[in-house]
């Protein structure tokens, strides 16, 4: 009998451990909810991330997570003021009041234009991560990355899902990767999360994907190797005969 309550509680707290996560929600200054916020769990010191996602319609987000430790919390968006939590302790659930995000104050007197890009942008029918904004990735695989990006979760067998759907298809600069599976991961971790440039999420893709993409679709995209100048070819022959004759072909 003893054994059988041990048994029980063990698989209630292993279950109810596995299912943990950090929830929270994320409202404006007139404490309104706000969607689709990039939420952003790092490690202690604030420089590796360990997880994204972005906030639901009604301004909640809920990061599973099962690892007990002490961890840093950022929530950014443009327009916004970066909110950040550091150092808390985490050994389980854990409830957050609400975040208020407060407008970005406008400096008028000193402009300054930059290019960089956010870490996670929103764009139509999909969620982007600029993979080349993560100071992590030189030490990441491209596997590393899609655990880490938005709406993503890997369970212990390596199978990848997308907003809880499992199924999802790989497409690598928008053509379908033909290898699955085990042998698809394996590739993954092989592979430096430096040769990536984003991450695109399409957890509801269009109609062009078929069915082939129904429970989502992970999009890699590679850099592309970027020159200033044209390219072109060019051929040169040389005929002699009792005159010299030389042939340079219009372009």
């Amino acid at each position: 009998m003893k054994a059988i309550i041990t048994g029980v509680f063990f698989f209630f707290f292993s279950f109810h451990f596995a299912t943990a996560s950090i929830k929270g929600k994320v409202v404006n200054e007139q404490r309104k909810p706000l969607e689709g916020i990039a939420v952003l769990l790092f490690d202690s010191s604030g420089t590796k991330i360990i997880k994204s996602v972005l906030t639901e319609e009604n301004g909640t987000f809920d990061i599973p997570f099962a690892t007990s430790g002490t961890y840093s919390l950022s929530v950014r968006n443009s327009g916004f003021e970066t909110y950040a939590l550091k150092n808390f302790s985490y050994t389980g659930e854990l409830i957050l009041p609400d975040i208020q995000l407060k407008a970005s104050a406008k400096q008028l007197k000193e402009v300054s234009v930059t290019n960089q890009k956010p870490l996670i942008e929103l764009k139509a029918g999909k969620v982007v991560m600029n993979v080349d904004q993560s100071i992590t990735a030189a030490a990441s695989s491209i596997f590393d990355m899609i655990q880490r990006a938005p709406n993503v979760s890997i369970d212990n067998n390596d199978n990848i899902a997308l907003k809880g759907r499992q199924g999802v298809r790989i497409m690598l600069d928008g053509k379908m990767m033909v290898v699955q599976g085990a042998e698809l991961v394996n590739l993954l971790k092989s592979m430096p999360a430096t040769s990536l440039e984003s991450i695109e999420l399409m957890s509801n893709p269009g109609a062009q994907y078929d069915a082939a993409g129904t429970a989502g679709i992970i999009n890699l995209k590679t850099k592309k190797e970027k020159r200033m100048g044209y390219n072109g070819t060019a051929n040169l022959s040389l005929a002699q005969g009792v005159y010299p004759k030389l042939n340079l072909p219009v372009l």
